[in-house]
């Protein structure tokens, strides 16, 4: 089978833009989970792979990589020449035993180093953080598809009716994020296309700047322009406090990491994160106070969570509690981190 994908990948090789001819023999690496992945090299280079292919296990999911490659292509049309090598040129590859494959051209730099982030400095994350700020600024300057004017009937499907669907919160704090949320009403904003899987391990660092973007099976226009930058700062702050405090369970990483990045948090991480999201808003000309309403609608609207109506009911519940105080300072204690390295200490001591 895997002599049919190499084969197959020669068909495409000059559509995925590699540079250079086909090398006459391809090593391959196997990756398994929920579906096959292989990283195809040159026989002479075996250190950076040439192309990656995906194929699901399940046939009934062929469609999920026929989108994919269907919207990255229709993305990349979108970008301007200085933008568009940073998303992989994609292609699908001719069924093998009833599976479809989608075979990429592999893009060069390095990820996040989340699993090193507890010994270094601020301004190292911090000037990570900005290029994937500045690459996603640039890229919805592309991939604009509209505007929308935020009113009570737009809040409606987008945060209120989601919100109803989680019985267990209480009335009290649905009151709560009606009163947030009505800050929203009258701003105009623009519609983009989400990349949709901003998690920092798809998001490629070379020489301080964005050099490639993988993983495109979410990507959908029309989308508000604050959901990536979410999702990537809530990604980073999970995989940053699990890095340090391995014992915390999920559901717990997830309620700090939406503390450090809606709350006042005098940390580090806290610090370098919100610094970042108010850049961000900057760039994309939104006032930084309404970071927690359009958080709000990310996290109730967007966001997907396994066990989502425990997380909102206990975001939510800390949102009202700290009156805009830190939430989580305190949380790195003995056993879970080294004061002077922890990311979740407040900065006074570091």
């Amino acid at each position: 089978m895997i002599e049919r994908i190499v084969s197959a990948v020669r068909q495409v090789w000059h559509d995925l833009e590699i540079e250079g001819p086909v090398p006459e023999h391809i090593e391959t690496v196997l990756q398994s989970r929920r579906r096959v992945v292989l990283f195809l090299f040159a026989a002479d280079d075996t250190h950076v792979p040439l192309v990656v292919v995906k194929m699901n296990r399940d046939p009934a999911q062929n469609h999920v990589l026929e989108q994919s490659v269907k919207r990255a292509q229709e993305v990349r049309m979108l970008l301007d020449p200085a933008m568009r090598p940073t998303v992989p040129s994609m292609k699908l590859l001719e069924p093998i035993n009833g599976l479809v494959g989608a075979a990429e051209k592999a893009l060069p730099g390095r990820p996040f180093e989340v699993s090193a982030a507890r010994g270094r400095r601020g301004a190292a994350l911090g000037d990570d953080c900005h290029a994937f700020a500045d690459w996603l600024v640039h890229f919805q300057a592309c991939a604009r598809s509209g505007w929308l004017e935020i009113t009570r009937d737009v809040l409606e499907p987008a945060i209120y009716r989601p919100l109803a669907e989680l019985r267990g919160v209480e009335d009290g704090l649905r009151a709560l994020v009606e009163e947030r949320c009505q800050s929203l009403v009258g701003l105009r904003v623009p519609l983009v296309w989400v990349y949709g899987d901003a998690h920092p391990s798809n998001i490629l660092l070379d020489g301080g700047s964005v050099s490639g973007v993988v993983d495109w099976e979410g990507t959908a226009p029309g989308r508000w322009p604050v959901f990536d930058w979410f999702q990537f700062t809530l990604s980073l702050a999970q995989e940053l406090i699990k890095a340090q405090c391995p014992a915390m369970g999920r559901l717990e990483r997830a309620v700090v990491a939406c503390d450090v990045l809606i709350g006042e948090a005098d940390t580090r991480l806290g610090s370098v994160l919100q610094q970042q999201t108010e850049r961000f808003f900057r760039a994309i000309k939104l006032p930084a106070e309404l970071v927690v309403p359009m958080y709000l609608v990310f996290l109730i609207g967007y966001y997907w969570f396994d066990g989502k109506e425990v997380l909102v009911q206990r975001v939510l519940g800390q949102l009202r509690a700290c009156g805009g105080h830190h939430l989580s300072a305190g949380l790195s204690g003995p056993g879970n981190a080294d004061k002077e390295a922890s990311w979740l200490t407040c900065r006074s001591s570091s």
